[in-house]
């Protein structure tokens, strides 16, 4: 296809850029080194057209600079926008609306459970633990005992919330599958209507499953069940910033270790995080076990190891091909000329036999491929060639 536009998209690639001698590559090294551009200086009148003055291979090294300073360049980017900009845009409506994120954190990574004697006593100890912080803080300490006005758990309920979620959309297709039987029934179409009566029951041993789960979870009470995390809801602002700012090391994981004990809970290190707006928040998600997370994040970073590891092979034998060809297009090329000193453009031959030496006493094999006159143009087929009747060329 020779239009424009393909045209133009294909000089984007670096295998399309330049163009071989008209001789013709004749080697891997010499398409490599294919002449890329060629300058149109009006000081020159008249120029070879094998003249080059810029290769391929020069073109590439520039492109791929270019190349890594846009990726350098996007990167920069990508890190003023998610540490500057996003955070800057978030504190400027923060300041212009007034909402309980103002006043409250997250606690995403508190001990599942306490001792049997202060597990029942879980918000109170975790709001006294937040009093002392702030009453032991480096700079402007807080000894108000209001500085905590709530304290909310998030218990596990075995992903209940969840469950029970479902158990509606369940019921909703449990009723629309038996209309549909029923209508199937009373149109004549038997089989349709037991294919959708079979649905139903498997939608009601669903339910049934559901419900067996959501009557062992209302056996126990919240103070029994492991805590997943919570919030904490302080009187002022600027509490909230002062505990924020007390814990900012803990968002990193290697920080975290070296926790000091006064911002430890019950002796376990806690990260603490601002927390969302009320309507932003999926309670689904947080009934949902810290393990669990652990394992599906687990089981993603495996799959993408397994992903590289395929595209690694598939790359590493594209290379392997490529080389492959590459050796390919080493393999010697005869060319057949007169000399320069024959005054004769053009050459005839009858036959030809190839020999490994000098002393022609080693004869070889060779196949012919293609016959190219100088112009590159194919002006001799083999069977003339095989019949030995002469031909030019």
């Amino acid at each position: 296809d020779t239009s424009v536009l393909n045209q133009a998209f294909a000089t984007l690639s670096i295998a399309n850029l330049g163009k071989c001698p008209s001789s013709g590559c004749q080697s891997f090294t010499e398409v490599r080194e294919r002449c890329g551009y060629t300058f149109d200086l009006p000081s020159i009148n008249e120029r070879n057209e094998d003249e080059c003055d810029l290769t391929v291979q020069e073109i590439a090294q520039w492109i791929g600079a270019l190349d890594g300073v846009a990726l350098l360049l996007f990167l920069a980017f990508g890190i003023y926008f998610a540490n500057v900009y996003i955070p800057k845009m978030v504190k400027q409506t923060d300041d212009a609306n007034i909402t309980p994120a103002d006043y409250t954190v997250w606690l995403p990574s508190l001990p599942r459970r306490l001792s049997d004697e202060d597990h029942p006593k879980y918000e109170e100890l975790l709001a006294n633990h937040f009093r002392t912080v702030l009453s032991s803080a480096a700079k402007n300490p807080t000894e108000d005992p209001s500085v905590v006005q709530s304290v909310t758990l998030i218990h596990d309920y075995n992903g209940a919330i969840m469950k029970f979620t479902n158990k509606g959309t369940y019921l909703q297709e449990l009723e629309n599958t038996r209309a549909l039987s029923k209508r199937a029934s009373t149109s004549g179409r038997e089989k349709v209507s037991a294919r959708y009566t079979r649905k139903a029951v498997n939608l009601e041993q669903k339910i049934q499953r559901v419900e067996q789960t959501l009557r062992d979870q209302a056996k126990m009470t919240d103070e029994s069940r492991a805590v997943v995390s919570a919030f904490v809801t302080f009187s002022h602002e600027h509490h909230k910033e002062k505990v924020l700012d007390e814990y900012r090391f803990a968002r990193h994981p290697l920080f975290l270790l070296c926790q000091p004990e006064r911002l430890r809970f019950q002796g376990t290190r806690i990260n603490v995080k601002e927390a969302c707006e009320p309507t932003d928040l999926y309670w689904q998600n947080l009934d949902f076990d810290p393990w669990k997370r652990r394992l599906r994040k687990a089981l993603v970073l495996v799959l993408t190891f397994l992903v590289l590891v395929v595209c690694s092979f598939f790359v590493a034998s594209l290379e392997s091909l490529s080389d492959t060809q590459a050796g390919s297009m080493q393999e010697p090329i005869w060319v057949l000329v007169n000399t320069a000193d024959s005054g004769i453009s053009c050459i005839n031959f009858c036959d030809w036999q190839l020999y490994g030496n000098a002393a022609c006493d080693s004869e070889i094999s060779a196949d012919v491929v293609r016959i190219f006159d100088a112009s590159g143009t194919t002006t001799l087929s083999i069977s003339q060639l095989s019949d030995g009747s002469c031909a030019g060329s």
